[in-house]
């Protein structure tokens, strides 16, 4: 899998981290695994980095719809969060996808730089860029 994500229960923030060729099924299994699991609970920021990921353009808007009806079902704690992307693709900056996510009435910003992210959420870019490089090096070694 080339999703993978770390719940910083100390923090409050939950890491996702997209890497190499991601493809929906992989999206849909990571998503489900992240919001049950008991940690994400407690996170209030949310930060997907897609930076190093290829082809997202093979996610398809037919799965965008799968993802937003998982969220849909826990919409009260999707909505406590803030969620952001990082995204150097265009596929989550166009405005077909942020159609589909407001759907659900859920604010999803997204950035194609980290430390611009990290100045929006009031985050140490140091320490964010640490935990990525964590997730990055866990992924890639399998």
């Amino acid at each position: 899998m080339h999703i993978k994500y770390y719940c910083d229960t100390f923090n409050k923030i939950t890491y996702t981290l997209w890497d190499g060729e991601v493809n929906s099924a992989q999206w849909l299994a990571n998503l489900r695994k992240t919001i049950e699991d008991p940690a994400w609970a407690s996170s209030e920021i949310w930060i997907i980095d897609q930076t190093t990921a290829t082809r997202l353009s093979s996610v398809s808007v037919g799965t965008i719809g799968q993802v937003i009806a998982l969220l849909k079902e826990h919409i009260k704690d999707v909505r406590n969060r803030k969620i952001v992307f990082i995204s150097n693709d265009s596929y989550f900056q166009n405005s077909q996808v942020q159609a589909i996510l407001r759907q659900i009435r859920v604010k999803v910003v997204v950035f194609d730089d980290l430390s611009a992210a990290c100045a929006h959420l009031g985050l140490e870019l140091a320490n964010v860029q640490r935990e990525f490089s964590w997730l990055r090096s866990d992924v890639r070694e399998g």
